[in-house]
């Protein structure tokens, strides 16, 4: 593992959303290996993305999904990991350990719920900071 990309924040904020738009900006532009792809939901699914080996995996709320997650990304020999997970707890203390014993770089992206904004809108939101996450890779 080379670089994780943790997005964090609090329940129902639009981290999972946020991250399967990634998936389908990866799946436009790069090559799924997984054979049966999820298009939408926590399953994680593999990429091949500028030859770089893109982990994305959505689901993050609980200490074991993140450990699953990270298990799931080592068996792929993921050079990127995009994983979402809660803002404090076990699951920041289990993405801060795999960091370090894979000597991997880690960026905390921080996402948020807007207020008072329609569902639409929302998720316009979360279509933008997919692009913005996009960008890194």
């Amino acid at each position: 593992m080379c670089q994780i990309i943790a997005i964090y924040g609090h329940a129902q904020c639009g981290k999972s959303a946020c991250i399967n738009y990634v998936r389908e900006l990866l799946r436009e532009g790069g090559e799924s290996l997984s054979s049966n792809p999820p298009y939408f939901g926590d399953k994680c699914e593999t990429f091949r993305y500028k030859g770089q080996i893109i982990c994305v995996c959505p689901g993050g709320d609980t200490e074991e999904v993140i450990k699953t997650n990270f298990e799931y990304a080592i068996s792929k020999n993921a050079d990127v990991v995009i994983i979402g997970c809660r803002s404090k707890g076990a699951q920041v203390d289990w993405v801060e350990w795999y960091a370090n014993e894979y000597d991997a770089t880690l960026m905390w992206k921080r996402k948020s719920v807007e207020y008072e904004l329609s569902k639409e809108t929302q998720d316009q939101c979360n279509w933008e900071y997919a692009q913005v996450i996009f960008g890194l890779l």
